[in-house]
């Protein structure tokens, strides 16, 4: 949520991180299907924006991480 712009990225994920900074924000959404043992992640710039999105199966989603 934004107090100039209202809602930028759906409360419909698992985690919303902030990679970018105060100033410039970019946000790092992340859905898990537990079930499925899949995960998509959504990056959004600060307009509410879609910049980029990659779906992954959870044994890549991990390395991804680590990596």
């Amino acid at each position: 949520m934004s107090t100039k712009r209202s809602v930028i990225v759906p409360a419909s994920y698992n985690d919303i991180i902030n990679i970018g900074t105060k100033e410039h924000p970019l946000y790092m959404a992340e859905r898990n299907i537990e079930e499925a043992d899949f995960y998509v992640t959504i990056y959004y710039n600060e307009q509410g924006e879609i910049i980029y999105k990659q779906a992954y199966e959870g044994v890549d989603y991990q390395k991804m991480l680590c990596e």
